[in-house]
């Protein structure tokens, strides 16, 4: 039975929260039924205008997509600048003119519901790009996370405002659109994270320019006028950016008020240049365009997406681009502390950081770990370190509340502190480099699901084998896959969670246990490489691959082996390697003086199947 789960799997690949993608960039081809159309779709892509270098990314993505498959024509539709009803119209035009499918960025999410729900009521496959609809009725959604972004925005605007000196003042912020999803949850998630951690700065009330740039000029000069302590900017689209960052240049203020902005096109990156934008929030409307078009193909051939909800990404630019290298005549000597040296997730963050080390030159990295998941000898490490004179320390803490005051105390001592995969609950480290872990979690409920629900068991017990109770990561992991079971599964009842240390032996013991003591047992999920490897040793030595399938976390030679045979149907799997280049580049910056582009940095995950594994 199991074998013919395996390609339902195939709509579960390359989840990315990859912070670093770029506009332009063109994915890897997906392999689905997208690339063998039955028959000539026509698909209509319907935006808020034709003019912001945003929307002409989507299209070309969309056009891009369309041509690798063939047998695709693509339209390329707006109405009047942010009509909401002009949009509606053209929505129910496409679906009476016979389109088998509509991209949709909606210009009003309330708006445009109506409209999604009639042309979903008349068969045609909706998938929203970039802006959603408060209907749940569409079939996919592919856009930027914008309240990550609002808050990614605010902490890059706060960093600026303080390494300026300018400790309190007054916040202007200039949006498009009051009605649009996407812009609003930009400006709420930036308001919501300057209360919560930069409460000494006031916000005054929006304005909003409906990404008008000369609108935007306009607002953000009234704004330099009345407020003689206004001290920063922040602009929640390209238009709005633009015209705030001609307004600041114009007054010749681009030295005195630091502007933050959202999107990047060629008028962006002039301001960005001149000084006049010190910062924009880089989303990907090329890949918005491409996945969405891959995926309403997909629907079309009768293939579901991957998920519905998926986070395109975005990235902090500034204006010089490139990271400030180490000083060539000082050497820096950087201590990596893991929770251990034997998985290889640890290793893969060790060669990362060897390799940035590397490039920059100048650079000693030393390993260490305590025993194995010993919070208070990974604590003892971080202080040997801190007295040895280190320069710099990457952290994987082994419980984010036992390594704070480690962490707080070499703060203190001067030393540069960025956490990989795991972090602490301190806020005085410089940067965190990890995966989003609740959102993965999340993903592994979905996968589980997806395989429970084609194998036609609509209930029953699910174990979860998590490694330690006081990580952040893999509570994160654990309490997204619970959350997701419990919100969108409740027909499945999740078991009390037992933890392995990371030990596959006792995760095989711990796996064995549930299996022989609940006869309604459907599923297993794993929070680590350990502990998924454990329990698909248990399941196979079992003999119910076949039975039980098993989602994972983490990607090894022994999960790869275990993918192989069957035992595991499903692994989320980690970049570290990234988080080790990343963590060490970010340490190395901020010991030359540069301020990290983003403090809480996403790595990606990506769902690992036998089908797609390397």
């Amino acid at each position: 039975m199991k074998r013919r789960l395996i390609p339902i799997l195939m709509a579960v690949l390359m989840l990315t929260a990859l912070l670093g993608a770029c506009a332009g960039d063109e994915p890897a081809a997906n392999t689905g039924n997208s690339d063998v159309p039955a028959k000539e779709y026509k698909i209509s892509l319907i935006t808020m205008d034709n003019i912001d270098q945003h929307w002409l990314g989507v299209r070309d993505g969309a056009e891009a997509a369309a041509k690798e498959i063939g047998g695709i024509t693509v339209s390329f539709d707006s109405g009047e600048k942010n009509d909401a009803s002009k949009q509606a119209d053209i929505v129910q035009n496409q679906v009476a003119g016979g389109v088998n499918a509509i991209l949709l960025a909606a210009s009003d999410k309330s708006a445009l519901s109506p409209a999604v729900d009639a042309a979903k009521a008349a068969g045609v496959v909706v998938v929203t790009v970039d802006s959603g609809v408060e209907t749940d009725k569409y079939d996919a959604h592919f856009g930027t996370n914008n309240r990550a972004a609002g808050a990614t925005a605010a902490d890059t605007l706060a960093e600026l405002l303080t390494a300026a000196g300018k400790t309190s003042g007054k916040i202007a912020i200039v949006n498009a659109q009051s009605g649009a999803q996407t812009t609003m949850e930009r400006e709420n998630g930036f308001k919501d994270q300057m209360q919560a951690t930069h409460p000494e700065y006031t916000i005054l009330p929006t304005t909003y320019s409906d990404g008008d740039k000369n609108k935007a000029y306009d607002q953000a000069t009234d704004f330099m006028s009345s407020n003689s302590d206004l001290v920063g900017f922040y602009g929640c689209n390209e238009g709005s950016s633009v015209g705030v960052g001609n307004a600041v240049e114009q007054a010749g203020k681009a030295s005195e008020i630091p502007v933050v902005g959202f999107d990047y096109s060629d008028d962006t990156k002039k301001l960005l240049d001149s000084g006049a934008i010190d910062a924009t929030m880089q989303q990907d409307p090329y890949k918005m365009g491409y996945d969405g078009l891959k995926a309403a193909v997909d629907v079309l051939n009768g293939k579901a997406p991957a998920q519905k909800d998926n986070d395109t990404g975005v990235k902090v630019t500034r204006g010089s681009g490139a990271p400030v290298a180490a000083d060539p005549a000082k050497e820096y000597k950087i201590s990596l502390i893991t929770m251990d040296n034997i998985d290889q997730h640890w290793l893969g963050v060790r060669d990362g950081a060897e390799a940035a080390a590397k490039e920059i030159g100048g650079i000693t990295v030393s390993f260490d770990s305590g025993e194995k998941n010993d919070a208070s000898k990974q604590s003892d490490i971080v202080q040997n370190k801190v007295a040895s004179g280190v320069n710099a320390i990457l952290l994987a803490a082994s419980d984010k509340s036992a390594l704070s005051p480690a962490v707080e105390a070499a703060k203190a001592q001067g030393i540069v502190v960025v956490t990989v995969d795991s972090g602490v609950e301190t806020s005085q480290y410089d940067a965190h480099f990890g995966t989003n872990n609740t959102q993965a979690g999340a993903t592994a409920a979905d996968t589980l699901a997806a395989l429970l629900k084609a194998a036609g068991k609509t209930g029953g017990k699910i174990a979860i084998v998590n490694a330690q109770s006081g990580a952040q990561t893999t509570m994160e992991r654990e309490n997204g896959f619970k959350d997701q079971m419990k919100a969108q599964y409740p027909e499945y009842t999740i078991l009390p969670t037992t933890y392995s240390d990371g030990d596959k032996n006792k995760a095989y013991d711990q796996a064995t246990d549930f299996m022989s003591s609940n006869s309604d047992l459907v599923g297993f999920y794993g929070c680590n490489e350990g502990s998924s490897v454990g329990v698909g040793n248990a399941v196979e030595q079992a003999g119910k691959s076949e039975e039980i399938p098993v989602v994972g976390f983490d990607f090894s030679d022994d999960t790869k082996k275990l993918l192989g045979s069957g035992a595991i149907d499903a692994t989320m799997q980690q970049d570290p390697y990234k988080m080790g280049y990343d963590g060490l580049k970010a340490a190395v910056d901020v010991l030359s003086g540069k301020a990290p582009a983003g403090k809480d940095n996403d790595t990606g995950v990506k769902v690992t199947t036998k089908d797609n594994m390397g």
